[in-house]
């Protein structure tokens, strides 16, 4: 989990500065809250003994970028008589989307189009891969303004969208124009596709117990410890 981010084209300075920050926010967690930590490590597996869970498999990871791929002969078993997990979420697998590893599967970084749809995008750490909330606003700030400022001007070249406006509100008038006009340019789903829709959705509210309305349903899935 990223304590602290670098600003974009960092100086090395920067770079520099921003472990210091690191080390010392993890240096102070520790001193209050005595726990240890090792860094770079990746959890491979359970290590379960009569049903439960007893510790964790772990390995360690070398460093590219920002990938960390784990080191053949580094596995060992972490043992200990609780084990919590980390805050943060993973996308579910499901039939026909198309994924690397943990994570849906982008041509780019810059302008994250979904490798299997031309209109489909995704910001935030679910390209990024950092759980670092602000890194997240950053991304989809300007993921999006590239979009409009770009992607959907490039889409209606020629039209009036490319005009300059005279002033901020209309600018924004004419960017919400050429979002509507790309809209309304997409093909309309057949009764059939709608249909398989609809069936997906019915079928994965069963899953999850979602049979009557929202309110009934929240009250039947909240813990009683957050009611």
């Amino acid at each position: 989990m990223p304590l602290a981010q670098p600003p974009d084209n960092a100086t090395a300075e920067q770079i520099a500065k921003t472990e210091m920050v690191r080390q010392k926010m993890l240096r102070l967690a520790r001193d209050r809250y005595l726990f240890r930590f090792q860094d770079r490590r990746l959890t491979t597996g359970l290590v379960v003994e009569h049903g439960r869970v007893v510790g964790l498999k772990v390995a360690e990871t070398k460093i590219e970028g920002r990938k960390a791929e784990p080191m053949p002969g580094s596995e060992y078993e972490l043992r200990a008589p609780l084990v919590i997990s980390s805050i943060g979420s993973v996308p579910e697998f499901l039939p026909g989307i198309a994924m690397k590893g943990e994570y849906y599967t982008f041509t780019d970084e810059d302008l994250p189009r979904y490798s299997g749809a031309d209109r489909v995008f995704g910001v935030g750490n679910v390209v990024t891969g950092q759980g670092n909330i602000r890194v997240s606003l950053v991304h989809s700030q300007k993921v999006t303004k590239q979009l409009i400022d770009e992607y959907l001007r490039a889409e209606n070249r020629g039209a009036a969208e490319s005009v300059s406006f005279a002033s901020a509100k209309a600018r924004a008038a004419g960017q919400a124009q050429a979002l509507d006009q790309a809209i309304e340019s997409l093909p309309s789903l057949s009764t059939e596709q709608v249909a398989a829709i609809e069936r997906r959705i019915h079928a994965r509210q069963e899953q999850v117990g979602y049979t009557s309305d929202y309110d009934s349903w929240i009250a039947k899935v909240t813990p009683p410890d957050l009611e």
